[in-house]
């Protein structure tokens, strides 16, 4: 009991809570209330006193605000070519715009620990780090190995993105490959370091022991590693490959996922389709079964 009365007295002593408490609510109810509002309200009422925009002001307020409100990006047409529009799942409403300037064909879009990227697969100067906070673009170059030959022929670029959590780098992973032979297995991979004071470059890198699916949903990034389901038609087997961001390396060895561990054995007349994703920081492999009826 005197543990608490001391933690409690020392907790409304601290500069944070003198600030922010008026004598109207405690410190903690007025925390709770305003984490729950959203971010342009929360704005608006950082003017109502000195102490509400001092708690408001604080970065661990701040950062909780955050992990408490989280947006659906997306990449919709305007009246002025693509906008990347923020959504409040809560209330519905978009609560921010920002303009491309310009119409894309075949793009991606990706969020990735606050950073949006987005990239065009058929053109390979068109590829943009936005910085949700500021509005602005980072265009990342071409890999100097790129020929005219290469655009000519028509390559199509795929893009991974992800942070490695150690170093706190963000890098992005990219592969060319031809659009008229996508089952040609010569890929090339290139990694680059995005961020920081030096110029971005592209570095080639390997090939993976195994052929990789690039497949819409066959890979996620989950803690600086690239998961890639394998390139299998029927697709037989949920095994897979891992790109270290870190040491920007191959894993010699396959990760092996629900059915493949405990050899669960997919019937001739069904059909699966696997895919991949993150969920808060986990590696999550979903099995959609279904019966092929063609057949019958």
């Amino acid at each position: 009991m005197d543990f608490e009365s001391t933690y409690h007295r020392n907790a409304l002593n601290s500069p944070l809570a003198v600030a922010a408490n008026d004598g109207a609510l405690p410190t903690d109810v007025l925390r709770d209330v305003l984490l729950r509002l959203p971010a342009d309200e929360l704005c608006r009422l950082r003017l109502v006193c000195r102490s509400w925009r001092s708690l408001t002001s604080d970065h661990i307020f701040a950062k909780a605000h955050s992990s408490c409100h989280l947006l659906v990006v997306g990449l919709r047409p305007g009246c002025h070519g693509m906008e990347v529009q923020f959504l409040d799942p809560f209330s519905g409403r978009t609560v921010k715009r920002i303009r491309l300037g310009q119409t894309w064909n075949g793009h991606d879009l990706s969020v990735h620990h606050c950073q949006v990227y987005i990239s065009e697969r058929y053109l390979a100067d068109k590829t943009y780090v936005l910085n949700p906070t500021t509005g602005s673009f980072t265009m990342l170059p071409n890999p100097s190995m790129v020929t005219e030959n290469e655009n000519i022929r028509g390559v199509i670029y795929e893009y991974v993105f992800g942070r490695v959590p150690f170093t706190g780098e963000y890098k992005a992973l990219r592969i060319h490959r031809e659009r008229w032979y996508p089952d040609k297995t010569e890929l090339s991979y290139y990694v680059a370091t995005l961020g920081g004071s030096k110029d971005i470059t592209w570095r080639l890198k390997p090939w993976p022991p195994v052929r990789v699916s690039l497949e819409y949903r066959e890979n996620t990034v989950v803690n600086g590693v690239v998961y890639f389901l394998l390139h299998l038609d029927p697709a037989i087997s949920d095994e897979m490959a891992a790109f270290d961001l870190a040491t920007e390396e191959w894993s010699d060895t396959r990760l092996r996922g629900p059915l493949s561990s405990h050899n669960i054995r997919v019937k001739e007349q069904e059909r699966v389709h696997f895919s991949l994703a993150n969920l808060n920081g986990c590696l999550v492999s979903i099995c959609d079964f279904y019966e092929d009826c063609s057949g019958s």
